[in-house]
């Protein structure tokens, strides 16, 4: 091979299936055999297309989504995320060969100390991928409001990722409000790069707005995990209001227990939960998209909701490119006030609906999977010198 870099992905995900941070992987494995630049990969899974230069865990891959479900479903203070990372790092250091090139780059998706170390000593670049603001900006929020806010803090989980941020020589960003936490807990911020998610824009849809509001309601729609993390026991504080009783609000996605009870309790019929959906094909009847997540990194279902021109009311912390006041709305984490307030100025002015959401159609065009996987195979080169 002509290039004398190699590039190791390191992923404790399914490379490749939709829903897993492994799906961004995919775009960047194919745009690294694009460019002819030597890959392996090592990962819980990986789909087919992806088989080539991977080993992955195999029927072990699946214990981690066996612990995630007792965490949801038994005991939501489970530190599922121990466990998870343990069972990686054994099988990681069986798995794991040496690769004999000039310039190695690690690239590694988990906040594991001993596999860091491990690479450091092989003579590896390391650039460490954070997918989600750091555990200790949870436990701030939860500090600050302690009555409305509910976050599983693990200290453990903590220490991991303070001792991988100091470890590796290279952080990748999703967004300005990932890099600034973690700038706040002492890391040189020339050591974080600030990289976009993307979207598949062949899936885009650029809506007519025909809608009539006023006579058929409106459809608000949210879709991720339907959580409190997401925000979504604050904005069904908001929802309850008889103002939007003609209207529709959309929560797609695995329904957590806890919300469960939250839309029992209010007694809503117009909150609907079809569970998990075609985005692609679900947002086409739906008028804007709503986000209002306590800690994120870069919420991709925001790009997915900008590129069905849908105008997007998101939180700062949900990492967001939105234009605030040009394709979207910024609230303020955990205001009900503002959720319900937003939320009626784009049912009453569907021109304000039709403006924004024109501007996200075509401000999110910027952000494709492929700019994505280029930006970062960019970074390689870079370090690489």
């Amino acid at each position: 091979m002509k290039n004398d870099l190699t590039i190791i992905n390191i992923i404790n995900s399914f490379i490749g299936k939709k829903g897993n941070i492994g799906l961004r992987t995919s775009y960047i494995i194919d745009e690294l055999n694009t460019q002819n630049i030597g890959n392996v990969s090592y990962s819980r899974g990986v789909v087919a297309k992806h088989k080539l230069n991977n080993k992955n865990m195999g029927f072990l891959g699946h214990i981690p989504r066996i612990l995630n479900a007792y965490r949801i479903y038994f005991n939501l203070w489970f530190n599922h995320r121990k466990y998870d990372i343990w069972l990686f790092e054994k099988w990681f250091s069986i798995s794991f060969k040496d690769m004999k090139s000039n310039k190695k780059i690690a690239h590694i998706w988990e906040n594991s100390p001993k596999i860091i170390k491990n690479l450091k000593d092989k003579g590896y670049i390391i650039l460490l991928d954070i997918p989600i603001a750091p555990s200790c900006t949870g436990k701030n929020l939860v500090d600050s409001f302690p009555d409305s806010i509910e976050l599983h803090y693990h200290k453990y989980n903590d220490e991991l990722e303070r001792e991988s941020y100091k470890l590796v020589d290279y952080i990748i960003s999703p967004s300005i409000f990932v890099k600034d936490e973690i700038v706040k807990l002492g890391i040189d911020q020339n050591k974080v790069f600030i990289v976009p998610f993307g979207v598949e824009l062949k899936d885009g849809y650029k809506k007519e707005f025909s809608k009539n509001y006023k006579k058929e309601g409106i459809d608000f729609c949210f879709a991720g995990t339907i959580n409190k993390r997401k925000g979504i026991g604050f904005l069904l504080e908001a929802w309850n209001d008889n103002i939007f009783k003609n209207d529709r609000l959309h929560l797609c996605g695995r329904l957590y227990p806890e919300i469960e009870e939250l839309i029992k309790k209010y007694n809503f019929i117009n909150v609907i939960t079809p569970g998990f959906v075609d985005t692609k094909e679900y947002f086409k009847k739906c008028d804007v998209y709503i986000f209002p997540s306590l800690l994120e990194g870069s919420s991709k279902s925001i790009y997915e909701a900008m590129n069905m021109s849908m105008p997007c009311i998101a939180t700062p912390n949900s990492g967001s490119v939105i234009e605030n006041n040009t394709d979207g709305i910024i609230i303020d984490v955990a205001s009900v006030k503002q959720i319900k307030s937003v939320m009626v100025k784009f049912k009453t002015n569907s021109e304000l609906v039709k403006t924004m959401g024109k501007n996200a159609y075509k401000n999110v065009q910027n952000y494709s999977w492929k700019n994505y996987a280029e930006n970062i195979i960019n970074i390689y080169k870079k370090v690489s010198e």
